[in-house]
């Protein structure tokens, strides 16, 4: 039989008396400083790569955004991005009465704004040439379409509606919300009916540069403000010159507005001359009314019918028509109330004319 010898058992590393070797010995803890060494060196240069890969992106987005721009400031100065201010289309040409029409408009929107004769399309956005065209006094509104090769514009113009006589023989002429408007543009004999604002105390505006509202000179609080009674003379010329207004005003004398007055608006509101030469006391500025008075549209009614009688509507000078509440009633002044007067026939006018001399309403 043969021989064998047991094998021989290598001794390991462990202990045999099954203790547990204690942590934290010298070989560990300089196991544990390096590696806390070494991830202190990882993370500072981490934060150097990180800073240099910023500062890199950054100066890639600065150089890339500069080299765009002037890709655009070039190509915007290429003629096919370029397109002559006088060749913008307008949706709706200017009325008749707007002297040189479209191209003239045009020269007056680019002057005024202070625009090159060319527009670089990729420069100027449409909202930026809308504002542009505002600053033009004759634009009320403006929205700006771009085309390929093309731009159009829809504008809203401001409609003149009155004008006022100066001391020194000057005009001024404005629309609807008092905005003084260019009289060299306007070509009054096409123009039609606009309505005379007068005033024995009527003062030019403190600036009279087309484009503002009428204002008055400064307060004591060294601000000039709008003029409030031209702003009610104008509310109601815009009013007057409105259809079905305007169409009446067409067919009857007596609807005809000529003038507003302004002198007693303190008092007694607005007057207002037709053309058969009688004062209407208006009263307050179309929208300003108070609740207990009638409004500008009951007022026109009531006027309707008025003009549709063919007695009684001849007055005395110093006399007024004004608004009571169920019609147009005459007002004789306390000035007259020792001799009363009473609203003249038409067959008791002189000649019996259908028109007669602008009166003006007697105070008190």
């Amino acid at each position: 039989m043969e021989h064998r010898e047991p094998p021989r058992i290598a001794p390991g590393d462990r202990r045999f008396d099954g203790a547990i070797e204690e942590l934290g010995g010298r070989f560990g803890l300089r196991i544990l400083d390096e590696a806390r060494k070494r991830r202190s060196i990882d993370y500072r240069r981490l934060g150097l790569l990180f800073l240099a890969g910023l500062a890199t992106v950054g100066g890639l987005f600065y150089l890339g955004s500069r080299a765009t721009r002037a890709a655009v400031a070039w190509l915007a100065h290429q003629s096919q991005y370029q397109i002559p201010f006088h060749q913008i289309e307008l949706v709706h040409s200017p009325p008749e009465w707007f002297r040189g029409g479209s191209r003239s408009f045009l020269e007056g929107v680019r002057k005024s704004a202070g625009e090159p004769e060319n527009v670089a399309v990729l420069l100027v956005p449409p909202d930026r040439l809308a504002l542009e065209f505002k600053k033009y006094a004759w634009v009320e509104k403006a929205r700006v379409i771009y085309a390929p090769r093309q731009i159009r514009v829809d504008l809203q113009i401001r409609q003149p509606v009155a004008r006022a006589q100066l001391g020194g023989g000057g005009q001024i002429v404005f629309d609807a919300n008092a905005i003084i408007l260019p009289q060299e543009d306007i070509d009054l004999a096409v123009l039609g009916r606009v309505i005379w604002v007068t005033g024995h105390d009527l003062l030019a505006p403190s600036d009279p540069r087309p484009g503002l509202i009428w204002k008055s000179a400064a307060d004591a609080s060294g601000l000039d403000r709008g003029d409030e009674r031209v702003l009610a003379a104008a509310k109601l010329a815009g009013f007057l010159v409105q259809e079905p207004r305007q169409s009446d005003s067409e067919r009857s004398a007596a609807l005809r507005i000529l003038e507003i007055i302004v002198t007693d608006f303190g008092q007694r509101g607005l007057f207002a001359m037709n053309a058969e030469g009688a004062a209407i006391c208006w009263g307050d500025a179309p929208g300003d009314e108070k609740a207990e008075k009638p409004s500008a549209h009951e007022k026109w009614a009531m006027l309707r019918s008025w003009a549709e009688t063919s007695r009684a509507r001849f007055l005395v000078d110093g006399d007024y028509w004004a608004f009571g509440e169920n019609g147009v009633r005459h007002v004789c002044p306390q000035v007259h109330q020792k001799a009363p007067h009473r609203p003249l026939e038409n067959s008791e006018r002189p000649g019996g004319q259908t028109a007669a001399p602008a009166k003006r309403p007697a105070s008190g």
